[in-house]
């Protein structure tokens, strides 16, 4: 991937870190995995939706056509496990924002999810335990 730059500065427009982009260079991937990675490193440290995701991934206005969501949601997963091997992840916002992120950076409060009360803290009528064949045990 090459960064843009400004034509009277020759600066990087993105705030991509230089690493990153030379190492994704560097990543054997199809083009449609690629393209998610570039869109997003695009937007760094800004989080992409997920329907203008799909519009720049496959090139197509999506405003009257179902988007395909899965099959983006499919590329997203492969590109995440390749990103890994790197250090970085492609964090996703109750699948509808993405961005990319370093490996071991705590998200921002904004992004995180809500958390559930561990099990310790779980009344004992809430716990069931449940056998194979899916009805509670006696």
């Amino acid at each position: 991937m090459k960064m843009k730059t400004c034509p009277c500065c020759g600066q990087a427009i993105n705030k991509a870190p230089p690493d990153l982009v030379a190492a994704v260079a560097r990543l054997d991937m199809p083009r449609r995995e690629r393209a998610v990675i570039e869109e997003l490193i695009e937007v760094y440290p800004k989080r992409l939706q997920g329907f203008v995701l799909a519009e720049r991934v496959y090139g197509r206005d999506f405003d009257e056509l179902p988007w395909p969501e899965e099959t983006l949601r499919s590329h997203i997963s492969k590109a995440r496990n390749k990103l890994q091997r790197i250090g970085w992840r492609i964090e996703v916002k109750r699948y509808e924002d993405y961005r990319l992120t370093a490996e071991g950076r705590e998200p921002d409060r904004a992004s995180r999810s809500m958390a559930r009360p561990a099990r310790s803290e779980r009344s004992d009528s809430a716990r069931a335990t449940v056998t194979t064949a899916g009805k509670p045990s006696g």
